[in-house]
């Protein structure tokens, strides 16, 4: 089983599956995952994106989560919240053409820096991801984009 395998079962045991055991919108009962370092969180997170699988990526967010989109130009969008991030992330996981590709992904303490590629149907973008993880749980997500 590999690492990210290993860090989706244990945050679905520690937090619910996909599957209805528990809601994103439901609070937080934490119960630390302090054996899990926050470069596993976020492969597992991105593990989700690539399944296209909003339910399960909206899981590794704090309730408190703040995602910096990319748009629009120049500083973008801040969305705060599971709820809000749901709604902001719906279009992209609802877009079948579309796919992301982590490119490089390194972490330091907390932090986690994920280089990307997104693909969609009449284009693509690369980017980079730079993400806090306190507790098992992302509490930012700030996406930044070339050009």
């Amino acid at each position: 089983m590999s690492q990210s395998s290993k860090v989706v079962l244990l945050h679905e045991e520690r937090y619910g599956s996909r599957h209805g055991h528990r809601s994103f919108e439901q609070p937080d009962e934490f119960c630390p995952v302090t054996a899990v370092q926050p470069l596993g969180i976020v492969v597992a997170f991105d593990a989700a994106w690539a399944k296209h699988d909003l339910d399960a990526a909206v899981t590794f967010l704090s309730n408190d989560c703040v995602f910096d989109a990319t748009g629009p130009a120049p500083d973008g969008t801040q969305h705060v919240g599971r709820v809000a991030i749901r709604q902001a992330w719906q279009a992209i996981f609802g877009d079948p053409s579309s796919k992301f590709e982590t490119e490089e992904i390194f972490s330091s303490g907390d932090r986690v820096v994920a280089r990307w590629l997104y693909t969609w149907s009449s284009g693509h973008v690369r980017g980079i991801d730079v993400f806090k993880v306190k507790e098992g749980r992302i509490t930012e997500k700030l996406s930044y984009v070339k050009g």
